[in-house]
């Protein structure tokens, strides 16, 4: 099983993240999203409910405002609720899910973030 990196699939963001900024967040991969989908828990289940560790509680930083899938891939709109100034909680969002489809031998070719409004 072959695994991306991150660093060739990531680029990271060209302007600032704070509370209530909404981000939309376009992933190409090089299959179908919606039969990994359909096979247990959905991407849109993971976008509701992601969070990270710091300390000894996990963050919840954004919640979903939009879901949509793509023939190969998913666009997703993000309202930020936290933003923390030390994390990029977008780039650990992209971690979990190439891992996630990885696993599932689902590949993550492309992922973008863009401002939607502030």
């Amino acid at each position: 099983m072959s695994w991306d990196d991150i660093n060739t699939v990531y680029t990271s963001i060209d302007f600032v993240i704070t509370k209530n900024t909404v981000v939309t967040v376009e992933v190409t991969t090089d299959g179908s999203v919606a039969v990994y989908d359909s096979g247990g828990i959905s991407t849109k289940t993971i976008l509701n409910n992601w969070t990270y560790p710091t300390g000894s509680k996990d963050i919840k930083p954004f919640k979903l405002l939009d879901y949509s899938l793509q023939e190969t891939g998913f666009k997703a709109t993000l309202q930020f609720v936290k933003k923390s100034k030390e994390i990029d909680e977008i780039k650990l969002l992209c971690q979990d899910i190439i891992d996630v489809y990885n696993y599932e031998k689902l590949h993550v070719i492309k992922w973008e973030t863009k401002l939607a409004s502030n």
